[in-house]
Order: structure tokens, then C-alpha cells, then sequence
């Protein structure tokens, strides 16, 4: 009879066999200790933590980011987006403060720390999932750094070690003095060239403070005033996370198997430029052009073209194309709530072509009971 015996295999042996030894013997693996408020999420978690945690933490986290996605959906501006914000944080997600010194701190920040990792995990499967998950993830961090001690937000800032801004020298005050001054008197706002901080990073590293004309430009260098320095924050968090959750490498790049674009994506991301045939006609065309396709397609009432007009004005872009929708399939969606065909969650707003397709397809062809399988 054979016996299995682990302890007779050599020490030295085991130590290889066992991979949780080897990983788990390294520093970097020991207890996560939180000494700042904020995280940029740079190592995954690994001490032991329950199933129930497990599943309430990730629940907590999807109802914030959730949320932040309707207001950005909203075009809710920062404040709103602040006060909206705030109690559901200090219910779902609290983080409080070094200075508060309450007993909670850690719990707080593992919570925070280990709800990362979870829903990073289950955004990982497609590229429009990470997308998004990036997109909201960088909300939260923005609202936190807004939010965050001006003390504990310049330790936090000084423990990232960002090597590619440097200080704006006295010299270049001097020689760059009338263009820094013009800049400021655009805000309408007096800032002293020679007293205050600035710092001269890569343009491509704060594309929202260029979008904003916020910053002077000057050899590839952007010019940004010390009281940005929250916007290069933001946008090393997320280049940060993008690499993290590059999965793949070169592989993922081949053109086949994307995902398709939703309609979130199709309005915030990637224009369409001369020459190119994509996007959502609602929010890229002109309200003329705009007005003749929605009238090829068979609307010609009038309330519903001013509906979709003032929809486009208000940059409620989902609200025109449903409301077009709506005037094309109106018997359709009649009959299919009078006989209960369609279910609460095939009736709510459309978020995606292929769910505009699909629903489309089935509201004419009722009779034959059809469906429709979509992929993505």
C-alpha cells in the first residue's frame, strides 16, 4: 500500500511546489496598511476576508459607481454631483479623514481597497466593460481628491513619486510672464506669475485642462498653475488603471471579437471625423440634417419633431432617438403592453443599437413570436 505522507517531502521542495509560500513570503504581499485617505489601487489585496464580505462590499461599490454613471448620464454638473453624492458615500462607501481619528479608518479603507479589486474582476471581461469601469472609478477619485484635506491631499500627492512634472523655474516666470498673465485674466481671475507654484508637464498628460484652455502651451510643454494640480492627479490615476487592466497585450488588438459601442460610449468617445461614417446622428448631426432623416424615416408630426429638437438642444440626446422610437413602433408597443408581451425590462429606455435592433425586430414581428439572440 502506498502512503501519502506530505512531511516526507523535502523542505526545500515544498517551498517550490507551494506557490502560496513563495508569493506570499514577499513584503509586498504582508497586510495592507492605509496611510492616506486615497488610493490609486497600485497592489491587489490579499489578506482573507469573508464570502458575505466578499459580496456586500462589491454591492455597496456597483450601487456608488452606478450612480455616478446616471449623473454623468444626467450632465449633472461637479456640485450636483458632490451634494447627489455625499450621503449615499457615507452610507455605502465612507471614508473618513487622518485627522477625524476614528476607530474606522482601516475597516473603511480595506472595504475600499478590496471593493476595487472585486468589480475590477468583473469588469474585466469585455473592453467596453473596463471602459467603464474606468470612466466611473475615475469620477470617484475625482470627487474624493475634491473632497479630500488640503494637508492629507499634498501627502498623498508628495507619496506618488511623479517623476515627469517639474517645478516652473523663476527664469521661465520671467521670460513667460506675459503669456502666463493674459492666461489668467481669460479666467477673469488675478494670479501672481512670480508668487505662485506652476508646473511644466507634457502637454498629452492634462488633455481636460487643454480642452479648457487652462494651461499655456509652449514646445509640447504645458504651463499649469499649482491649483490644477488635482487635474495631473486625475489623469495619472488613469492612465494607471488603463494599464492595469490592459489584458492581453498585443493579442486583444487584432480587430476581431470587440465589443460593440453603446450609446454612452458612441456620444463620449471617438467622433466621427471627415471621411467616416459612425457615431449617433442625434448628437453629431445638425438640426437640419437631422431633421431631414428623422422625416425619411416617416416622422413628420410635428410635436415630435420639436420634441427631438429641444431633446438635441438640451444635449438629451437617448431622449430624441427613444422619442423617435416611440412615434415609429407606436401601435406596436400598444398592443405589446395590452397582451403583456414584453416584459418591464424590454420596455426601458434604449442604451444600445443593438438593443434598438432587437426590440425593433420584435415589436414587427409580434404575431410570428419571434427572437432575436445578440451578441456583446
Amino acid at each position: 500500500m502506498l502512503r501519502h505522507d506530505y512531511n516526507r517531502i523535502d523542505p526545500k521542495r515544498r517551498n517550490v511546489v507551494d506557490h502560496r509560500k513563495k508569493q506570499f513570503a514577499s513584503p509586498a504581499y504582508k497586510e495592507a496598511e492605509y496611510p492616506h485617505r486615497l488610493n490609486f489601487y497600485a497592489d491587489a489585496p490579499t489578506a482573507d476576508i469573508t464570502l458575505e464580505q466578499f459580496e456586500q462590499w462589491a454591492i455597496d461599490r456597483l450601487r456608488i459607481l452606478a450612480e455616478l454613471e446616471a449623473c454623468a448620464f444626467r450632465n449633472k454638473s461637479p456640485q450636483e454631483v458632490a451634494n447627489h453624492m455625499k450621503p449615499l458615500l457615507d452610507k455605502y462607501l465612507p471614508l473618513e479623514s487622518n485627522s477625524s481619528h476614528s476607530p474606522k479608518l482601516f475597516a473603511q479603507r480595506q472595504k475600499d481597497h478590496y471593493s476595487h479589486f472585486i468589480l475590477r474582476l468583473a469588469f474585466a471581461r469585455t473592453e467596453d466593460l473596463r471602459r467603464r469601469f474606468t470612466r466611473v472609478e475615475t469620477m470617484l477619485f475625482r470627487l474624493r481628491l475634491n473632497s479630500d484635506d488640503q494637508n492629507e491631499r499634498s501627502a498623498f500627492i508628495s507619496s506618488l513619486d511623479l517623476d515627469w512634472w517639474e517645478a516652473v523655474t523663476d527664469g521661465e516666470k520671467r521670460e513667460y510672464a506675459s503669456e502666463l498673465a493674459a492666461m489668467s485674466r481669460g479666467w477673469g481671475k488675478a494670479v501672481s506669475t512670480e508668487d505662485d507654484t506652476w508646473f511644466k508637464v507634457d502637454w498629452d498628460r492634462v488633455p481636460e485642462l487643454v480642452e479648457q484652455r487652462k494651461v499655456f502651451l509652449k514646445a509640447g510643454k504645458a504651463f499649469v498653475p499649482g491649483r490644477e494640480q488635482a487635474s495631473m492627479v486625475v489623469g495619472e490615476f488613469v492612465s494607471r488603471l488603463e494599464r492595469q487592466l490592459e489584458v492581453g497585450g498585443d493579442s486583444n488588438r487584432r480587430g476581431g471579437g470587440y465589443s460593440p459601442f453603446s450609446c454612452q460610449k458612441i456620444l463620449t468617445e471617438h467622433p466621427p471625423s471627415a471621411g467616416e461614417a459612425h457615431g449617433c446622428p442625434y448628437r453629431h448631426f445638425n438640426l437640419e440634417n437631422l431633421t431631414a432623416l428623422v422625416q425619411s424615416m416617416g416622422v413628420n408630426d410635428r410635436a415630435t419633431l420639436q420634441g427631438v429638437k429641444e431633446d438635441k438642444e438640451n444635449q438629451k440626446f437617448h431622449m430624441a432617438c427613444n422619442r423617435v422610437f416611440e412615434h415609429l413602433h407606436k401601435q406596436e408597443l400598444k398592443k405589446a403592453k395590452d397582451e403583456g408581451v414584453f416584459t418591464s425590462a424590454q420596455l426601458e429606455t434604449i442604451v444600445h443599437p443593438n438593443e434598438y435592433f432587437k426590440r425593433s425586430y420584435l415589436l414587427k414581428n409580434l404575431e410570428k413570436g419571434a427572437d432575436v439572440k445578440m451578441e456583446g
